[in-house]
């Protein structure tokens, strides 16, 4: 909820995606502040970090921004018209800002397989 030049980090985001065409977005979490911004979808599951890819979402190409990130006009036109067929990872090799999906199946398959091994101490990080 942080504002840089009187818009909040969330607003920016979503302003730039209908100034690109993107109309068709929710947003996850629990925060009542979020509703003003757009449709609200709450997880469902706490389990780990990696279960704010909230799955009851997830039916088709999917792209997740983090509502953290200042995302300059570019890196929005970049994340919306990149294209492989099946996951983009957007960021740095320390963190990531946005996660772009197009192969569902295997986002899936490796958001379960990233869940287990945490949960079984195999990785001691669960996050995008």
């Amino acid at each position: 909820m942080i504002e840089i030049n009187g818009e909040t980090l969330l607003a920016r985001t979503t302003r730039l995606l209908k100034e690109n065409g993107i109309e068709d977005y929710l947003i996850t979490g629990e925060d009542e502040r979020y509703k003003q911004y757009g449709q609200l979808v709450p997880q469902t599951k706490h389990d780990c970090e990696i279960d704010r890819f909230e799955e009851s979402v997830i039916n088709g190409p999917v792209c997740y921004l983090y509502g953290d990130v200042y995302y300059s006009d570019e890196a929005m036109k970049t994340i919306i018209n990149e294209s492989n067929g099946n996951i983009l990872f957007f960021g740095s090799h320390q963190e990531i800002f946005a996660i772009k999906v197009e192969n569902t199946k295997l986002f899936l398959k490796y958001k379960h397989k990233v869940k287990r091994l945490f949960l079984k101490n195999v990785i001691n990080r669960c996050i995008g």
